[in-house]
């Protein structure tokens, strides 16, 4: 992970005041209306969490979701985990007898 959130010594998260001062990348409305965009019948990307949790959990987590999101583009950064793709092997046609690579990004 290339931050920390939590304050040296304790458990308690840093404000966000940053955006304070640099205004929005993602706005609340728009991860809010991308969570509840979801399709249900998407499989779950590396970190196993279903489509159809993030559509339910969207009015929960979207405001957090958005701070982060705003915070990790004000840093530059972004998390390694969150670079993980799952990457299955699919044939291009019915006939084909070696498969193809394709990139699956969650």
């Amino acid at each position: 992970m290339c931050f920390n959130i939590f304050d040296k010594g304790t458990d308690t998260p840093v404000l966000l005041s940053v955006m304070l001062h640099c205004g929005e990348f993602f706005s609340f409305e728009e991860v809010y209306s991308m969570l509840c965009g979801v399709k249900l019948d998407k499989s779950p990307g590396p970190d196993n969490i279903s489509a159809r949790l993030l559509k339910a959990a969207a009015p929960t987590i979207a405001r957090p979701l958005t701070n982060l999101f705003n915070m990790l583009m004000t840093q530059g950064c972004m998390p390694t985990v969150w670079k993980m793709a799952n990457i299955k092997p699919i044939a291009e046609n019915a006939g084909a007898s070696e498969p193809k690579d394709v990139v699956i990004f969650p």
